[in-house]
């Protein structure tokens, strides 16, 4: 009997992936210039190390394409292995970041400290590239997400639309400012931002306006989040609001990039752009719900999207 091919993985590339440090704090009100931390946690961080996550949560396949620098860098690589993710690296001179995530003991306070990342040089670029042209034909789209390291050729993501493009595949952008305005004129077919986001990439206010500005670029589907406040779609001409079901979240960090991978994922199995959205959504929840960035609960998703009330907009 004939059987169909696997679906190829997404290849998810973030050039500033991180060493993420979780440190919980039993004390988390005290004044003392020495508090102890309760519990640490180690995993690996940035946008699209946890768009790649959810993918996999979702029950897809994803690459995670990034640099990786000193013992940092190395030890990002084997916790990644332990995880079950695939890693595609470029080594760099350039030390991985470190980031820390403080919380309270119930996790329902948060502070992010999110250290920059180092340069990384013009040669390693071209060796970044190199690799993205040799994966992009057995994966099924590129997903663009975060910034990029400090002194980056400013159309890095342009380069990467073009790359992608060429290999008829699609792209999904996850980023703000100069790098998503690089990708534009090369008309990415997704791009998922927050609300804060499109007012620093587009000058916009108000969403409907921003949204416009994107799609009339060529952008096929745009979706704004604005953390519990309705998220917007627009699709071609059409478009949706979502309303979003009240959560007691209990960690909300990495829910925007579990929306972007899942959406993303959706719409490459060719799901209709609405129902792609809301799925994304309901992700994006349910990884409120864990304690673990962009990790989520399949039937928490499935419960928590017949939740979400989507109208036209």
């Amino acid at each position: 009997m004939l059987t169909s091919p696997p679906p190829l993985p997404i290849l998810c590339c973030g050039p500033t992936p991180a060493l993420q440090r979780a440190l919980r704090f039993s004390d988390w009100e005290s004044d003392s210039d020495v508090v102890r931390t309760s519990e640490v946690e180690l995993s690996v961080g940035g946008k699209a190390t946890n768009a790649a996550r959810a993918i996999s949560c979702a029950g897809g396949e994803a690459t995670l394409l990034s640099f990786a620098g000193g013992a940092v860098g190395n030890r990002i690589k084997s916790l990644l292995t332990d995880e079950g993710l695939n890693g595609v690296w470029v080594d760099t001179r350039a030390e991985t970041r470190t980031c820390q995530t403080l919380l309270n003991e119930d996790g329902s306070r948060i502070r992010e400290l999110v250290e920059n990342a180092l340069p990384v040089t013009l040669h390693e670029w071209g060796e970044y590239f190199a690799k993205v042209e040799q994966a992009i034909p057995f994966h099924a789209g590129l997903l663009l997400c975060g910034s990029l390291p400090e002194g980056s050729p400013p159309d890095v993501y342009g380069t990467l639309t073009e790359i992608a493009h060429l290999a008829g595949k699609p792209v999904g952008v996850d980023a703000k400012g100069a790098e998503l305005l690089a990708t534009l004129h090369r008309e990415p077919e997704f791009v998922k931002i927050n609300r804060e986001e499109l007012r620093t990439s587009t000058g916009k206010d108000e969403i409907q306006e921003g949204m416009k500005a994107l799609s009339s670029q060529g952008v096929q589907h745009v979706m704004i989040t604005d953390g519990p406040h309705p998220a917007c779609l627009q699709s071609g001409r059409k478009r949706w609001e979502f309303i979003l079901p009240e959560i007691h979240a209990v960690n909300p960090i990495g829910g925007g990039d579990t929306v972007t991978g899942v959406t993303f994922q959706k719409l490459i199995q060719h799901a209709k752009p609405k129902d792609a959205a809301s799925a994304g959504l309901a992700a994006g929840l349910a990884q409120t719900l864990t304690a673990h960035p962009a990790i989520f609960d399949a039937s928490d998703a499935s419960r928590l999207e017949t939740s979400i009330l989507c109208r036209k907009g």
